[in-house]
């Protein structure tokens, strides 16, 4: 009987200070110790009487501690995952990954805001499900661009593609910048020189195929709602624009 109450003191005084997953445990061992005195006390003894009296308030206390033990553990569990994926969104970033980034984000979000509330992590928790989200929504307009990005990769490469290869390009945010090679562009003006020689023919099909050109370029840039640059093989010498944002 002394030792169990002797341990049920000790169990409230840690009960009062205990703040960690590691505290509560403890906080339960102690309690665990109080509970299995009493029980192990004869009936033929003069302490059975007390033992039996104060056993369902040890237990009782004991429960509360293993419920609260419980949500301290599934806590920590929760917040070590959830900043675990958010060092692994930031690394992903860096390698320009947005689409598993903005998954590890989500996932992280998710894992923390199943932190539960009155638990030693729960403040820390909120303040970092704010900072994650913002992280998020900055990470899922990155994957925006790279998509559109991709998009206009794939309709240049169609467009530059061929026997001879037509252009190269560069791409950014605010502009797309096309370059004739110098292959296409000597090819170019060879069918030029043969219209203007007489071969109506040959002008006809540069002069369509320029047009066709123009087009798809036009619909690249207004896709993209990114303005398009067009330049001769030397790069220095800008043959056409077309900005999807102008006003006619």
């Amino acid at each position: 009987m002394t030792a169990a109450k002797s341990a049920a003191n000790t169990a409230n005084a840690r009960q009062g200070l205990a703040q960690t997953p590691e505290h509560w445990q403890r906080v339960r061992i102690t309690w665990q110790v109080a509970v299995n005195n009493l029980r192990q006390i004869p009936n033929t003894t003069t302490s059975f009487a007390e033992a039996q009296r104060l056993l369902p308030e040890y237990e009782s206390k004991l429960s509360i501690v293993r419920d609260r033990l419980t949500h301290e553990q599934l806590s920590k569990q929760m917040f070590v995952q959830a900043t675990t994926l958010a060092r692994k969104a930031v690394m992903l970033q860096q390698q320009n990954q947005w689409t598993q980034a903005v998954v590890s984000w989500r996932t992280a979000i998710s894992q923390m805001k199943q932190v539960s509330e009155g638990t030693v992590y729960y403040e820390q928790a909120q303040s970092l499900v704010a900072s994650y989200s913002d992280s998020l929504e900055q990470a899922e307009s990155q994957l925006r661009v790279a998509v559109a990005q991709q998009k206009i990769r794939a309709d240049l490469n169609q467009v530059c593609s061929g026997s001879t290869k037509m252009c190269v390009y560069v791409i950014s945010n605010d502009v797309i910048r096309v370059q004739f090679t110098p292959s296409y562009e000597k090819a170019l003006q060879q069918a030029y020189a043969i219209g203007e020689a007489g071969n109506y023919s040959a002008l006809g099909g540069a002069v369509n195929h320029m047009e066709s050109l123009q087009t798809a370029f036009q619909a690249i840039s207004t896709n993209a709602g990114v303005p398009l640059e067009v330049y001769s093989a030397n790069g220095a010498d800008l043959l056409g624009s077309f900005n999807p944002g102008a006003k006619n």
